[in-house]
């Protein structure tokens, strides 16, 4: 740990390697050979930590291992990366502005507003240098009590002990969205603003009334307090649902499934949003094609099935081996195969993805939206006839 943060490191002995050397007797590569890249993930009771360890390994690819097709690494060739703990999405996109970062995982609604300079960015310069990797999986939005609690909707937090997240994490201004279209705000609630794992603590101690928590379920630190007590999901979807929709784009209706996710917790209505992996223009094109072409691998998708239950929806096969996926308008339509990275237009540097599906057409002066990827019929683009997503990179 430093200063209070977890770092995972991507790749089998990616340390050693970096010290000692290979095999034993091997040499000890060349500093100058080894790439390295961070990954700002989010907290230990979250989903982007341990997501963000799998991912780390999937695309590091030490010098001196194995190559992928004598089973060792398919990531990119000489690269460690390394996943580190933040407080979660807002900090993750400061992080990639300052360069702290190069990569971070975060909320697809988070991305957009960096991007566009409103919400938690108001006053700040509009984050027109951000770009997408990919799309993961969904989030969903959790808002936790006591299985003996009074609380059965939004409004009854009024007055209550309410964690709102976080500061630094996506979880905080989602869940001042929500109050706000309950007419309540933080001086309607008694607010604090605590990690996950804390906020379970002390829920399960009687210390809280209520917590909220953004992530793709099960979420450790809520399946932890419902090992230890009956606990219940609130709803989100109301009659207070359209006000919402302004502050909340890029949300839709979902489920968190009664599947075993949590002890005892039946299915829930709440609202669902893309976890995405951003970097910056910074990041060289080649660098950037290679960490892509590295999560799409099938040895990939094997491991963040086995290592996360939200693994199974980050890199998954779709129904056809590709998908025809117009742009923009005006532009030819591009392929996005199963295994690689989107192909765009070679001349086509001006043009990002900004998460949550929606197409921005970049020039020097200003960004265009246009828009959203859009599926010819019989091509499998997943339920909603949307493309989840995928990156700015790629080669024709």
């Amino acid at each position: 740990m430093t200063s209070r943060r977890h770092v995972l490191v991507g790749g089998v002995g990616a340390l050693a390697a970096v010290g000692l050397g290979w095999g034993g007797g091997g040499r000890a590569p060349r500093a100058e050979s080894i790439r390295f890249l961070t990954i700002g993930t989010g907290t230990a009771g979250g989903t982007y930590f341990p997501i963000g360890g799998i991912l780390a390994n999937a695309i590091s690819n030490p010098p001196g291992s194995p190559g992928c097709d004598r089973g060792g690494s398919c990531g990119v060739p000489g690269m460690i990366a390394v996943a580190q703990t933040t407080s979660g999405a807002v900090e993750n996109v400061e992080a990639l502005r300052t360069g702290r970062y190069e990569t971070g995982l975060v909320q697809a609604d988070i991305g957009f507003l960096a991007y566009k300079g409103k919400g938690p960015y108001a006053g700040k310069p509009p984050f027109t240098d951000l770009r997408a990797l990919a799309n993961l999986y969904s989030e969903t939005v959790h808002l936790v009590v006591r299985g003996d609690s009074p609380i059965k909707t939004v409004n009854d937090l009024k007055g209550r002990r309410v964690a709102l997240g976080e500061k630094g994490s996506g979880t905080l201004p989602t869940a001042l969205l929500i109050l706000q279209a309950h007419d309540l705000s933080e001086k309607t609630v008694q607010p604090f603003y605590l990690n996950p794992g804390t906020a379970g603590d002390r829920l399960a101690s009687g210390q809280l009334d209520a917590f909220f928590i953004i992530g793709g379920y099960p979420l450790p630190a809520v399946a932890d307090v419902a090992a230890r007590l009956p606990v219940r999901l609130i709803s989100i979807i109301d009659a207070r649902l359209p006000r919402l929709s302004p502050g909340l784009p890029l949300f839709t209706e979902t489920m968190i499934g009664g599947d075993g996710a949590y002890v005892g917790v039946p299915e829930t209505k709440t609202l669902g949003v893309g976890a995405q992996w951003l970097a910056t223009t910074a990041l060289p094109d080649e660098l950037a094609y290679g960490i892509v072409k590295a999560l799409w691998h099938p040895n990939t998708h094997r491991l963040l099935v086995a290592g996360h239950p939200r693994g199974k929806a980050s890199g998954k096969r779709r129904r056809s081996p590709a998908w025809r996926c117009r742009c923009t308008r005006g532009r030819r339509a591009i392929t996005v195969s199963r295994g690689s990275t989107c192909r765009w237009p070679r001349r086509a540097d001006g043009l990002g993805l900004i998460p949550g599906g929606q197409v921005i057409q970049l020039n020097r002066r200003r960004a265009v939206p246009t828009a959203r990827w859009d599926c010819p019929r019989g091509h499998g683009c997943g339920r909603s006839g949307r493309f989840p997503g995928c990156p700015k990179w790629g080669r024709s």
